[in-house]
């Protein structure tokens, strides 16, 4: 069905979204690579598929917009839309070429087709924009049913070139009331000075990449979309390779469409408690090397970091409402100053400066992952592995590990800075042939009874406290283990309180080691 300029993109069933394709005229902003051509069966069109940025089709980018040149076209025809050619994941025959051509998808082949964007470029040029990276290796067909053709696309198995995942807003998901930074992508590594043109679709409005999160430019690991102006109808997607002045490459953006919609926000500052500080609309924790934030009850984007000399802190994080979050390194027993972004999904950027100090060095004592459902025996071959993220040793004797079934006092020992422990059954064998083993060097700390008959195959809540009876760390019960995986800890410093800081262990537990996600 066409509207206007623009057009609906199939329903995909895997993701349950709908996404806007449309069609307008924008110029490339790369040189495209030699590509194949296919003759139809309309007419004799021809049909020349090339890559942006260039690559031959055998070693396709995974983030890449597929242009599709037509000529030779008889002119009494209508041009070819662009909603006529689809991208589907793996091969395909020409009984799916029928299949597109009656207009009948069948559910296997639907679920097959990838969401894109698609719009008309220079007259005779189809472009399609995936909206989801594509997996390397894979083999991708690009078709269409009228007129009937398929072309192959292999994803290369190495891309050397960095990825950065868009990172606000939440969902690609701009409001009505967003004026100027209208998205974010973030990498690892530090990102030299860019600024490069973009347009956002479907007017072709014209828009800039900035360095840094923020138009204060805090933030060198990310990039900023700024529209010249503001856009009315906003759906964006960003340029598939980041690039310098030169051209030289620096990443590959997260090809995630951007649109304009949901209400506007305003923020809403918390209330902060006795023992806590002002950060931005939220409150912080004062601890020793970071600062413990406690977020609005709306999502935001913070940009923070310290100011030169030396710059020790720079941080970018999203939270979604009520979420926490840490702020760190932060020098302890240190006069600190912070400077502090926050950008709300309605565009309002609030920049703030905070002073405050911080405590002399101490422990940070954390549930980092935990085995419930052992191949080998249950429940001796349980544990629960802790690790101490903190500057300074914890003395462990009379902390309590508690579960639904009870609790459990842990004896004395000392767990220096960086080190793991794995609190076991007396039971326990290190040497068992069905379970990974600990870490050479890793501590054991045997206790009688480690849960109520034995941890939960289904997963249970835990908590960690002190002597004094503070709570230091919580894991929870979601998600659900399975035979011979843990759930870990995404990275020691996640917030306890978020779904997102804990996962299954995709491959095997790493007791006594950083956890395979884990950068550490």
């Amino acid at each position: 069905m066409t509207i206007s300029l623009c057009r609906l993109v199939r329903l995909i069933p895997l993701i349950a979204r709908a996404l806007l394709a449309v069609a307008c005229s924008a110029p490339a902003p790369f040189p495209l690579a030699e590509g194949s051509t296919a003759a139809t069966d309309e007419q004799d069109a021809q049909l020349e598929v090339t890559l942006e940025p260039p690559s031959p089709l055998h070693a396709a980018p995974p983030v890449v917009r597929i242009h599709i040149k037509v000529t030779n076209l008889d002119e009494d025809l209508p041009r070819i839309e662009p909603d006529r050619f689809v991208l589907i994941a793996g091969q395909i025959g020409p009984a799916h070429l029928g299949q597109l051509a009656r207009n009948e998808i069948s559910g296997a082949l639907s679920e097959r087709i990838i969401p894109t964007l698609e719009w008309f470029e220079l007259d005779d040029t189809v472009v399609l924009a995936p909206t989801e990276k594509l997996h390397a290796g894979e083999i991708y067909s690009v078709a269409s049913g009228a007129p009937k053709f398929s072309e192959e696309i292999i994803v290369m198995s190495d891309d050397p070139i960095d990825h950065l995942d868009l990172l606000w807003p939440p969902g690609g998901v701009a409001s009505q009331g967003s004026t100027a930074r209208v998205a974010v992508w973030c990498g690892t590594t530090e990102l030299p000075a860019i600024t490069q043109s973009a347009a956002l679709f479907p007017t072709g409005e014209p828009a800039t990449l900035v360095r840094g999160a923020t138009a204060q430019g805090r933030g060198h690991e990310c990039v900023h979309l700024e529209p010249a102006g503001r856009p009315a109808d906003l759906h964006a997607i960003a340029p598939p390779l980041l690039v310098t002045a030169d051209g030289d490459p620096q990443g590959r953006v997260e090809p995630t469409a951007l649109r304009a919609d949901g209400p506007a926000f305003a923020f809403t500052p918390l209330s902060c408690g006795p023992d806590e500080v002002a950060i931005g609309p939220g409150c912080g924790l004062v601890a020793d090397d970071r600062i413990y934030l406690r977020a609005p009850a709306m999502p935001l984007l913070w940009a923070v970091s310290t100011p030169q000399p030396p710059t020790m802190l720079g941080t970018v994080m999203a939270t979604e409402p009520e979420e926490h979050g840490v702020l760190s390194p932060l020098p302890p027993a240190s006069a600190v100053t912070l400077l502090v972004d926050v950008l709300d999904p309605a565009g309002h950027l609030e920049s703030t400066a905070h002073h405050l100090t911080t405590l002399a060095p101490m422990p940070h004592v954390i549930v980092n992952e935990v085995l419930a459902n052992p191949v080998g025996e249950e429940p001796e071959q349980e544990w629960v592995e802790l690790y101490n993220d903190g500057l300074a040793t914890a003395e462990l004797g009379g902390y309590l590990l508690t579960d639904i079934g009870g609790e459990v006092v842990l004896p004395e020992a000392n767990l220096p800075p960086g080190a793991f422990a794995l609190i076991v059954n007396e039971g326990f064998d290190e040497t068992s042939d069905y379970d990974p083993p600990p870490a050479s060097g890793t501590m054991l700390i045997r206790v009688a009874k480690l849960g109520k008959g034995g941890l939960n195959n289904q997963g249970e809540p835990l908590k960690l406290h002190d002597q004094e009876g503070n709570l230091l760390s919580r894991f929870p019960a979601e998600p659900k283990p399975k035979s011979g995986l843990s759930v870990m800890r995404v990275d020691p410093r996640a917030p306890d309180g978020n779904e997102s800081s804990f996962m299954r262990c995709p491959e095997l537990p790493t007791p006594g080691q950083h956890n395979l996600s884990d950068p550490g």
